[in-house]
């Protein structure tokens, strides 16, 4: 795949800042399909809420194909803290997960019919390479109890990104250039989608650290044998920089169609 090296740049980040008031006050009467993108990072950690609005679970990860389409949600139940807990895979069109907004802060919502009993008796991960989600017996009994569609297609060991996983992995460029690592997957929560990446750069042990969005579709992960990840990209060092910086945790230069744009140019 080519890519062509983006000739734009933001002159300074006080015109970001006037483009972003410009747009938001045009658009803050109506809402945008925009308001659907998501940072993993506020994804990851995030209740998930059963029959009666009660809390259920926690999401602990998302699984997506090579394209970035959601496939499963590992959610732990039980336990306190994180200590105890069983982990479960929802599939991703079961589990109702959108981008709310209130007061100008997303978060993420995520729901499903269940109750915390029923899904104690869903089936639980044992492999800790999450082995069970390239099982098509094992995705079948999971489906079923979900009253799900048993998935058309079972991926192979290493096809799935496990985005908990690449979260803070390392990522090279061309030459095998260290651009930085990466800081998060932003999802279109209306497609399931990840339509960027969120490379933290040219900071020291995270201080000071320039955060730039890339094209999710300009990252390659690489699965490895001890199931961590390696990320790679065509774009260079000069690429990377040319594009919009961006403002953790919840880069709100994103909803900005004009920094999508430069992004996607």
């Amino acid at each position: 795949m080519k890519w062509q090296c983006l000739a734009v740049a933001i002159a300074t980040s006080l015109c970001l800042g006037n483009a972003y008031a410009d747009d938001a006050q045009k658009t803050a009467t109506k809402p945008q399909m925009e308001d659907t993108l998501l940072s993993s990072n506020m994804m990851l950690g995030a209740t998930i809420y059963g029959t009666g609005d009660k809390a259920v679970a926690d999401i602990n990860s998302v699984v997506l194909d090579k394209q970035g389409k959601a496939q499963f949600v590992i959610a732990g139940v039980g336990g306190v803290a994180g200590v105890g807990e069983s982990e479960i895979v929802i599939p991703w069109k079961t589990l109702q997960c959108r981008c709310t907004v209130k007061d100008g802060n997303h978060s993420c919502h995520a729901q499903i019919p269940m109750t915390a009993e029923q899904l104690k008796a869903a089936p639980q991960l044992q492999a800790k390479n999450y082995s069970e989600l390239t099982d098509k017996e094992w995705l079948n009994t999971n489906a079923k109890f979900y009253s799900a569609s048993p998935p058309t297609a079972i991926a192979s060991p290493g096809e799935l990104v496990c985005v908990k996983s690449v979260t803070d992995a390392a990522v090279k460029g061309q030459g095998d250039a260290d651009l930085g690592e990466l800081d998060a997957l932003i999802f279109d929560m209306h497609k399931g989608q990840v339509v960027y990446g969120i490379i933290g750069h040219d900071g020291v042990a995270g201080v000071g650290e320039t955060y730039t969005a890339v094209p999710f579709k300009a990252l390659h992960f690489n699965h490895r044998d001890d199931d961590t990840y390696t990320v790679t990209t065509s774009l260079t060092t000069a690429t990377l920089k040319a594009n919009p910086s961006v403002t953790p945790k919840e880069y709100p230069e994103l909803q900005l169609k004009s920094v999508r744009e430069k992004i996607n140019g």
